[in-house]
């Protein structure tokens, strides 16, 4: 990851971003004053749903609509990292606890399996927070908590990133850029 500064957003880690974006969306009306009200199982099928619309997009292969010298497909993946990068800064997910996905470009054979590996990760995410313990062993062997799910997610993302050759660096830049030029929860009516 490389340091990003443009007007006041600088961050040196992951932990940084996720504080930054989160403090954003909060501003935004995303977020109840009391974060622990918030429905988990909402917020990561948010995710999922970016994740719907970055599969949309390598089909209709189009430049995104607000970002448009970016392909649609690399800001749909950095709209799902934001994403779980709101979810960490609001729940203070620490980064450095936990250990990221071990995804390695060229482990699957296509886009769609790719990103089912993250839907994955996210449903043993919901699984962890619904029932509030330690999600048993298989795939994710030795994954535990929600939190830690989240943290692997993010990672296979990164590695889907580096495969396809997203700079997920400039993307996420110029996406919370623009996402706060945006008015009071993006001009939406939740």
């Amino acid at each position: 990851m490389q340091l990003s500064i443009e007007h006041d957003l600088f961050w040196t880690d992951w932990n940084d971003l996720a504080v930054q974006i989160h403090k954003d969306n909060k501003a935004k009306g995303f977020w109840p004053a009391d974060v622990s009200t918030r429905n988990i199982g909402e917020a990561l099928c948010l995710v999922h749903s970016e994740l719907s619309e970055a599969i949309q997009a390598v089909v209709e292969d189009e430049r995104d609509d607000k970002l448009t010298q970016y392909a649609a497909f690399d800001v749909e993946i950095v709209d799902a990292m934001i994403r779980l990068l709101d979810l960490s800064g609001a729940f203070h997910i620490n980064f450095n606890e936990y250990e990221m996905s071990a995804f390695s470009p060229g482990r699957f054979t296509g886009i769609d399996t790719d990103i089912a590996e993250v839907r994955l990760a996210l449903d043993a995410a919901l699984e962890a927070h619904r029932k509030s313990t330690v999600i048993p062993q298989g795939m994710y062997q030795g994954m535990l908590e929600w939190q830690h799910q989240i943290v692997w997610a993010f990672g296979i993302l990164v590695g889907i990133c580096e495969k396809y050759g997203i700079d997920y660096d400039d993307v996420l830049r110029d996406k919370i850029l623009f996402n706060r030029s945006r008015p009071h929860m993006h001009g939406k009516s939740y």
